[in-house]
């Protein structure tokens, strides 16, 4: 079912499959195929590509496990809003694409446990890899796909996916209005895309400024947004119209923050998380 997704990212040409690799039967450009895996990078990695390849290899070798952090549920609760589904619920079938599924890949599981068909993509082997594996011990392997492929660079045909998620992606990207497009490119005519991105500086306070440069240089963001310029982005590079903004960045969520780093205590953790779900909202 989900081969049949798949185009070449240079040419969106037709794909050959054999037991080691794709081959594009237009530009004959071959994509291998690793423990399973399709490997659908081009050979033109900017600087910044390179760099953020190697930074989430050693950030995903430390997940052995399967399990949620609060921030993730949190994450995936608000993506589910988003798209209008809830747990438990005869929920509206599709495709599920999430846009950086690195490491737990948890996104994609939960939402295949969900019983919709959900692929996800990442530039790190290492990453997709373990995300594999824990879908599959999850439960879920032959309901989700695995793909290392770049986010500017989608190896899916045009209109194919009803949600997509792009979570803490445009602002490691080098040129963010690529991916954009390519969102807009395999997003169904009445899909839904759930974005997230750090909020401008000018929306934070100002003694956290520190904090948040400290933070953009070890993970190797390269901006912030503004409501106004992620619109602008939207915009700018497909037919992606805006349907809801909503916040996260409060202070309020910074001491939900700082606590958990001195307490594991769960309720306080969620007791934080509904303040901040309450001011979602705010402008």
């Amino acid at each position: 079912m989900f081969e049949k997704l798949l185009c070449c990212p240079k040419c969106q040409g037709e794909l050959r499959k054999t037991a080691a690799a794709f081959t594009c039967k237009n530009c004959q450009k071959k994509y291998p195929i690793v423990s399973g895996v399709p490997i659908f990078l081009l050979e033109n990695d900017d600087k910044q590509t390179s760099a953020q390849k190697e930074i989430f290899d050693t950030n995903y070798q430390g997940i052995n496990t399967y399990k949620l952090e609060h921030w993730q549920k949190s994450f995936f609760k608000r993506t589910l809003e988003s798209f209008g589904l809830k747990k438990g619920a005869d929920n509206k079938k599709g495709i599920y694409l999430d846009i950086g599924s690195g490491g737990n890949g948890y996104q994609v599981i939960e939402m295949a446990k969900l019983g919709i068909p959900s692929v996800g993509i990442d530039i790190s082997l290492t990453g997709i890899l373990q995300a594999k594996k824990f879908a599959q011990s999850q439960g879920v392997g032959v309901m989700t796909y695995f793909i290392v492929a770049d986010a500017n660079y989608l190896p899916f045909k045009k209109e194919i996916f009803t949600y997509a998620s792009c979570i803490m992606v445009l602002e490691h990207l080098e040129t963010d209005d690529l991916c954009a497009g390519e969102i807009d490119r395999v997003l169904a005519q009445a899909g839904v895309a759930y974005i997230s991105v750090p909020n401008t500086y000018f929306r934070i306070w100002p003694f956290l400024w520190p904090l948040y440069i400290w933070w953009d240089k070890k993970l190797g963001h390269v901006r912030h947004y503004s409501e106004n310029s992620l619109i602008a982005l939207m915009t700018y590079s497909g037919g992606l119209e805006l349907s809801r903004v909503f916040y996260t960045v409060h202070l309020i969520k910074f001491i939900q923050l700082a606590f958990s780093f001195y307490t594991q205590n769960k309720s306080l953790w969620w007791f934080f998380e509904a303040i901040d779900w309450k001011l979602r909202n705010f402008r």
